[in-house]
């Protein structure tokens, strides 16, 4: 299963900060927005555990030309994907379709 780096906001954290965040955190990049602001490019909302109701809020985010450095206490099967290859390991259609849209031309 193909999974975007990601996590829960911290307590003050406004949802943008935390993901660039867990982006550096589990990828060991500096990553930034792509554009320079927070654009969210896609919301999965889903049942939870425990009966809550799970949101993931999307970022599209720069990592610039560094290869991925995660530490070793998170996955170290993390990738670079070209945009075709992202779209098709997408696990819905939803998400495949804000690829798609955001896919440079």
């Amino acid at each position: 299963m193909w999974l975007q780096p990601g996590g829960h906001i911290d307590a003050g954290e406004t949802p943008w900060d935390a993901a660039l965040r867990e982006a550096a955190e589990e990828t060991g990049l500096d990553v930034r927005f792509a554009g320079s602001v927070p654009r969210l490019v896609h919301v999965d909302v889903h049942p939870g555990g425990r009966g809550h109701t799970h949101l993931d809020l999307r970022y599209l985010v720069d990592g610039g030309e560094a290869e991925p450095a995660p530490p070793d206490d998170e996955s170290q099967e993390i990738e670079w994907l070209d945009w075709d290859s992202a779209i098709e390991r997408a696990g819905d259609d939803r998400l495949k379709s804000a690829l798609r849209s955001l896919r440079p031309t």
